[in-house]
């Protein structure tokens, strides 16, 4: 082994140690995290500990005793350490024969029956309880008792809600000791489901958490709300909503990146055509299934997707012109999404909106400029051949059967409708405006706060624009510059989202991209924080979108070719769909 070698391979044994020490502290900050170490984390209360020690009260062990009996209506008295919650099932015991200790003879205690079972109605400020009777024939002298044996509870955590912050909770439900949580593999589409499935495992409660249900496209998760009901009957006896603050969800997620990055894996993987360089995905074509919309060129294809890609309907462009935009939006109001298009051709920008009617695509609205869908609003900018994107950002609506300009957009100075999202601080204390977060003209990412303060802007460009256009210069020997359309900017969790790419050569990118990446931006009230979405994709992302818990990605392979495909006899040029979950 050379001195050289033993050198390198030294120098590599350090790096290596050095990676497993910040591993490790990741993993300990996420399992000290989760198992409630912290109490108070970043400052502010954990919103999940009222709802989770408001859960284990209710299944506090306690012991009454049946005072009156009037047909199915009890009343119970006994145990001043303790109140019954409305709600809580107890089982009825009558005390039965005497038993010994079998050497000595001496009196230990009385066996008891198991007569029946009872749940709680109420409880009135002198101690006695109300009850009513589920089954059994129980008397005046009964023991009504919930045991201190642990509620054997079959855990669900729905798909609205971010699966890291649902496993803190499970935590701490599971930490206090009180319940022997059951997990189950199971998919369930509803709570009938679910209620076979804990029969199935001898669960006694059904604990069922999920999220908010507001905007599942381009809103965040806001709540945790949970339900808990008996199994035996399906009885739902408790519903509770607790308020999940940005700051603590990202502390949560923080945590988890060593899991998140481990698992940035695609859940499916499409082979498309070479051509198709756009994409959205909404529902156009009624039903409950969605539609993804791809283009390629001036072209328009419409796609239902199952276990293959079933192509539905097209509409072809004009061929003197490029797509560079498009995106969905019901902007009539009618339970069908429209689908929104920019072309550039010689004449300049052309905007479109097409719907559906008898099963193919109509032109709605046409007109000289740009669209932009962001958040449920659409976005228009007119066009110049010497600047492209100019003047007011206007608002188009739907007002009685027609399209029109109604209200402006006012963004910062340069900013065009491309360009930007806003950011919201992510702490509740955070009392600044919203910040706009936007590429500069050298392809950066910049943050200003409302007052125009640049409080931002990333260490290197985001890889250059992929549609640049020239603007003509003032003679024929003198060139004008150019102009640029931005990448699709999407607002998920209140965090920018934008694609990065690595150019083989790092001083261009005419060579092409060797790698690409989906990135995170948000705002703490105080600085910048960026996180990668989906990583190393190999080649060069070329467009996305974003759909419930599901990032679609649009991305052509190193040098547009399917190298390992060409060896199999497949076509090497393709286009790939992935699909990953978003957790």
């Amino acid at each position: 082994m050379t001195k050289d070698t033993t050198k390198d391979m030294t120098q590599y044994m350090k790096i290596s140690a050095y990676a497993v020490v910040i591993a490790l502290c990741q993993v300990i900050y996420l399992l000290s995290f989760i198992n409630g170490a912290f109490g108070a984390v970043g400052g502010y209360d954990d919103p999940l500990k009222p709802l989770a020690d408001k859960t284990v009260k209710f299944f506090n062990p306690l012991t009454l005793k049946v005072d009156a009996v009037k047909g199915d209506a009890l009343t119970l008295r006994g145990d001043t350490s303790g109140k019954a919650i409305p709600g809580t099932r107890f089982e009825i015991f009558r005390q039965g024969a005497m038993f010994y200790h079998p050497v000595t003879n001496e009196p230990l205690g009385h066996f008891e029956d198991l007569i029946g079972s009872i749940e709680i109605t109420g409880v009135k400020p002198d101690g006695e309880t109300a009850a009513r009777l589920i089954k059994g024939t129980p008397k005046k002298g009964d023991i009504a008792r919930l045991s201190k044996s642990k509620i054997r509870a079959l855990f669900y955590q729905d798909k609205s809600i971010d699966w890291f912050l649902g496993d803190v909770y499970y935590r701490q439900l599971k930490q206090s000791g009180r319940f022997e949580l059951i997990d189950s593999a199971i998919d369930a589409e509803n709570t009938a489901a679910l209620f076979e499935e804990a029969k199935k495992l001898g669960a006694d409660v059904l604990i069922l958490i999920e999220g908010s249900k507001k905007d599942e496209i381009r809103d965040e998760d806001k709540y945790l709300k949970q339900r808990i009901y008996w199994v035996s009957d399906k009885r739902e006896v408790s519903s509770d909503t607790v308020a999940v603050s940005e700051a603590y969800l990202q502390d949560v997620l923080a945590a988890a990146d060593i899991f998140l990055s481990a698992m940035n894996e695609p859940v499916l993987t499409y082979r498309m055509p070479i051509g198709y360089d756009l994409m959205t995905i909404g529902n156009i074509s009624g039903g409950s299934d969605v539609d993804l919309i791809f283009s390629t060129g001036s072209d328009l294809a419409v796609y239902k997707p199952g276990v293959d890609m079933n192509k539905i309907m097209e509409l072809k462009g004009d061929k003197m012109s490029d797509n560079v935009y498009i995106d969905i939006i019901d902007i009539n109001k009618d339970g069908r999404d429209e689908i929104i298009v920019t072309a550039m051709a010689y004449d300049g920008a052309r905007a479109f909106i097409y719907g559906v009617e008898g099963g193919q695509l109509k032109l709605l609205w046409k007109a000289s400029g740009f669209l932009r869908v962001y958040g449920n609003k659409l976005l228009f900018q007119r066009y110049t051949p010497r600047e492209g994107q100019v003047g007011n950002v206007d608002y188009i609506v739907w007002d009685s059967n027609h399209f029109k300009e109604e209200g402006q957009l006012k963004l910062p100075s340069g900013v065009n409708l491309y360009d930007f999202v806003y950011l919201a601080p992510a702490a509740e204390d955070a009392k600044s405006d919203p910040v706009t977060l936007f590429y500069d003209n050298a392809n950066h990412l910049v943050v200003k706060n409302s007052t125009g303060t640049r409080i931002w802007r990333s260490k290197g460009n985001m890889g250059g624009f992929i549609r640049e256009y020239n603007i003509p210069g003032p003679t024929i020997m003198v060139e004008g510059g150019k102009w640029h359309i931005s990448d699709k900017m999407f607002l998920y969790h209140k965090k920018g989202i934008a694609i990065r790419r690595i150019p083989f050569a790092l001083t261009s990118a005419s060579l092409g991209y060797k790698q690409s990446y989906i990135m995170s931006y948000g705002f703490n009230g105080i600085s910048v924080e960026e996180n990668t979405l989906v990583g190393a994709v190999s080649g060069n992302i070329i467009d996305y979108t974003i759909y419930k818990d599901r990032i679609y990605v649009l991305a052509r392979p190193i040098l547009g070719l399917n190298l390992s495909g060409m060896l199999k006899g497949e076509n090497p040029l393709v286009t790939n769909l992935f699909i990953y979950k978003l957790l």
